[in-house]
Formats: structure tokens, sequence, C-alpha cells
């Protein structure tokens, strides 16, 4: 990565792994290896060992050959060589749960777990990719071995014997509950381009899209990692338009959920809620009808299910510790498309040419409220001295380019990113959709001081 991000990894508090392949002698890597591992391991050790976010190394994931005597030794020697030249830090490795023999998959625990003590014996902690499921099993046979979950799912948990069997309980749980277990990464964070197949341009299970807007079950993870009271309502949707992505993948989605309240083909019928929370109990209240109190500890995988008529109007969670409310979402059936709403991340930017800033564009009704079904065509104008750098909506599945000054919305929003120029003044953009709609905002471009 850019030194940059290190940087702000620094600044902000975040934990990094810093590591230094993705595979060895395979892929595009192959032909590089024997004459260039040595030289990129030291390049990135060297440049990121000043950095106090990185707390640990890794020296791969996902290799070929898991196990067998020529990774074992290669596996060894960078392992070796990060000792050398940082002797302060951790290494690791990805282990992953496929790209070994097939009767070490299909076979029993007690092969599997002969087949990881080969790694961990050569690592100083146990990088896993999707094997919460087995992580007691490992324990037990090594007792003095810490876990770290390398991927996880970001909303459900292997099953038993299988990588791919179904419960819906959130990997973080065997954080929690084992004291050996010092993480997780959550695969992915953040939606990104490729590792898929045509219609999709890329992985879009994610907590947070390609424009950078939250999706519904990042507020599962806010809910298990935040001290702070969090409460969140969202509807599972079966009509929602699916992200396509190839079968395989289907075990990194979460439900189709949406946190709005704008379900008109739901009119007359049952949906079904999940309040995510961290609070003791939350109630649920539809137009200023209540339909209970719910209780988090009944819930031991922290997704407190509703069902109730879908009824227009204003629903609201309302969390509780004790007989204090703490917190609250309100969540309001939005009318006709009305406007658009401009908002930027970042208001004033320097003229140096360089800085952006990014411009969440929403179709909002009369009262400001978000209208997520129906989606415009929307043109962009930039007057002053910068340029629109790119457009997107968080769709994987569009055709659209990233450049220009055109963009659908995406259930009712989408971004543009502006750059500065190099002369002060004002960035006035404009958007507009056929039917009327407009919004506009204006950016402050300041010399840079000296």
């Amino acid at each position: 990565m850019a030194p940059e991000l290190l940087d702000l990894c620094d600044q902000m508090g975040f934990l990094v792994v810093d590591e230094a392949f993705d595979k060895w002698k395979s892929l595009f890597y192959e032909h590089l290896y024997d004459e260039w591992w040595e030289k990129d391991l030291e390049a990135m050790l060297i440049r990121d060992r000043n950095h106090p976010s990185v707390f640990m190394w890794s020296v791969g994931n996902e290799v070929e050959n898991q196990g067998q005597p020529s990774m074992l030794n290669m596996l060894e020697q960078l392992v070796g060589y990060c000792h050398v030249k940082d002797p302060t830090r951790p290494v690791t490795y990805a282990l992953e749960p496929h790209n070994t023999p097939i009767s070490l998959r299909e076979g029993s625990i007690e092969a599997k777990v002969e087949h990881t003590k080969q790694l961990a014996q050569r690592v100083d902690v146990l990088g896993l990719n999707y094997q919460e499921q087995w992580y007691e099993h490992y324990r037990a046979a090594m007792p003095d071995t810490l876990i770290l979950g390398t991927e996880t799912f970001p909303y459900y948990r292997g099953k038993d014997n299988r990588v791919k069997g179904y419960l819906p309980l959130n990997p973080w749980f065997d954080v929690a509950y084992h004291d050996y277990v010092i993480g997780q990464f959550v695969w992915s964070g953040i939606d990104y381009l490729g590792e898929t197949s045509y219609p999709s341009k890329g992985w879009s299970s994610g907590l947070i899209d390609t424009c950078g807007f939250r999706k519904p079950v990042s507020y599962l993870q806010q809910s298990l990692w935040s001290n702070q009271p969090v409460v969140h309502i969202a509807a599972f949707n079966e009509h929602m338009k699916s992200e396509f992505n190839p079968t395989w993948t289907m075990h990194w989605k979460s439900p189709a959920m949406e946190d709005h309240w704008t379900f008109p083909e739901y009119g007359g019928k049952l949906i079904r809620l999940v309040t995510f929370t961290n609070c003791e109990s939350v109630e649920l209240i539809l137009n200023d009808e209540s339909y209970g109190e719910r209780k988090l500890v009944d819930y031991p995988n922290h997704l407190i299910l509703w069902e109730l008529p879908y009824t227009p109007g204003k629903i609201r969670a309302v969390g509780r510790n004790g007989n204090e409310k703490v917190c609250e979402h309100v969540l309001t059936t939005a009318g006709l498309p009305y406007a658009l709403k401009l908002e930027a991340d970042r208001v004033i930017l320097p003229a140096d040419g360089h800085e952006i800033s990014h411009v969440e564009v929403t179709v909002i009704d009369q009262n400001g409220i978000t209208v997520p079904n129906h989606d415009f065509e929307l043109t962009f104008k930039l007057q002053g001295n910068g340029r629109i750098l790119g457009v997107d909506n968080g769709d994987l599945t569009s055709d659209e380019p990233y450049k220009g000054n055109e963009r659908r919305t995406h259930r009712g929003r989408c971004l543009v990113v502006v750059q500065s120029g190099d002369v002060a003044g004002e960035l006035l953009l404009q958007a507009s959709a056929d039917g009327g709609l407009l919004g506009k905002i204006s950016l402050k471009v300041e010399e840079e001081r000296k």
C-alpha cells in the first residue's frame, strides 16, 4: 500500500498487519519469486518498520501447496528473514482451508489439526481464513498458539466440518468468546473491482460500497464493536435487486436488507425486520403503535428479529439500558421525488490542483426524505477552476464509466468526486435530471497558506 495509508493509520489509531505477498510461486508473481522475494520483502520491512500502526508482518495469503515440504521450507525462509530484519514484531501467514489436498478438505478434524500444526509451528501467530468452526480444536492441540482471523465472512459463520455451512452467527463471537483469538478481518470491508464475472465488475459483499456508503449489515459490526449505544433498523427485502456474484461467492453475502421505510410492494403484507443493537433492549414503534420491547439477551447472535404488517409512515427503534432511553433510529416513508440534495465531505479545498471533495447526491422528497425506489439519470456541471474527477453509484453491475459528468442514481444516491484547481475561488456543482429535479452545492477553494 501507499505509505500515506500507513501515515493515516498511525494518526487514526488503526492496527495494521503488513502483508508482503498474496501468492508466492503461482499466478502473476511466479516468474519473479526466486529473484525478487528477498528484495521485495526487505523493501517493505525497511520502509514500514517505523510505523507504530504496524504490529505484525504477514508473509503470504492462501499460497499453493499448503503443508507440502516445499511450501513449508519457503514459509520458514520468509518468516526467518522477517525475524532477522525486525526481531520486534511477530510474523503470520494466512492459511485457508481450500488450497489443500482434497483428502484434507473432506477429511476428519484430526487430519485438519495435524495439517495446521505444521504451519503453526513456523509462525508466531496462526492466521486462519474462514476456519472459526475449528478454532477450539486447534487450541486443544496447540494450547500456546494465538489465532488471528485473517479473513472472516461478514454475516454468516462456517458450520461443523464445513467451511460454507450456514449459521447466522457472526464470526466476531469467536473472537469475543476466546481470549486466544486476538481479532478478525472481515472480507471485505469495502467493495472492490475484480474477482467476479460479468455482468458484475467486482466484489459486492463488503460492509461499505465503492462510493463509501454504508450498507445495513455494517451496523451489525458497529453494534458488536462500539462502546457507544447503537440501534439501527433494517428490513429484509426479497424484491431487492441482487448484486450479481458467481455462485461460489454466495456465502460472503448477507441477506438482502435495506434501511429505509418505503416499500409499496409490501402493502398489505408482513415485512420482516432486524434491529442491530448493543443496548439491553429495543422497543419498535410504528406510527405511534408499539410492537413491544425485546431484550438483547434473548438473541445471542445480536439479530433482534420482528415481523409486522407494512404500513407507510414512521417507524422507530428505541434502544434502552434499564429504563433509560440511550439511542433511537427513525425511518420515514418517502413521497414523490422533489429535488436533488448535494452534500460534501469537504466544502473548503486548497488551491493545489490535487485535493478532492466527495459529494453525495441524493434524490429527496418534499420533506427531505431519501427516495430509494426512483432512480434517475443525472447530469453534472461544474463551474470554476476545478474538475469532476469521477462519478459512481455503488452498483457494480452498472456498465456506466467512472469518468464523465453523467451517472444514474442507485437506490436514490450516487457520488461525484470533485478536484480543486490551482486558482482560489468558488466551485459550483450543479446536478439535474429529467422531470425538473435540480440541486447544487458550492465549494470554496482557498490559497494554500505558506
